[in-house]
């Protein structure tokens, strides 16, 4: 562990909470710039994942950002979910993981480029002026 990785984990961290990258900008950090093996980057990516919605959750329910129900439903899924990848974490190569983690992040840096809302985006911003 180097000194720069706690502000860079920081940094990201408050990124993830924030709605920006994801935890996709730490596996990046962690597979670009530390070397560190795909599979042991998405569990950290995990723990610092859980750590990040133990805060962001209640701040955006306060805000009424997140649904309560559609909360309890993905969180509904997400835990079965968990113990199933867990399950055939290790039935697919690591670098079969590595494409199918690149491929999910073009897609979602597409959707987020291309698939928005431009009107709905649009009145955020007047509304930030």
């Amino acid at each position: 562990m180097d000194l720069f990785d706690i502000p860079a984990a920081f940094l990201i961290g408050a990124l993830t909470g924030t709605g920006v990258g994801g935890g996709g900008l730490f596996v990046l950090y962690l597979t670009l710039l530390r070397g560190a093996e795909q599979l042991r980057a998405q569990w950290l990516n995990l723990v610092l994942f859980a750590a990040v919605s133990v805060s962001a959750v209640p701040y955006h329910l306060a805000r009424r950002k997140v649904s309560p129900k559609l909360l309890f439903i993905l969180v509904a899924l997400a835990v079965p979910g968990t113990f199933a990848g867990a399950a055939i974490r290790g039935a697919i190569p690591a670098g079969a993981v590595r494409k199918i983690f690149g491929g999910a992040m073009l897609l979602t840096g597409a959707h987020v480029l291309f698939g928005r809302d431009k009107a709905a985006f649009e009145t955020a911003e007047n509304k930030k002026t």
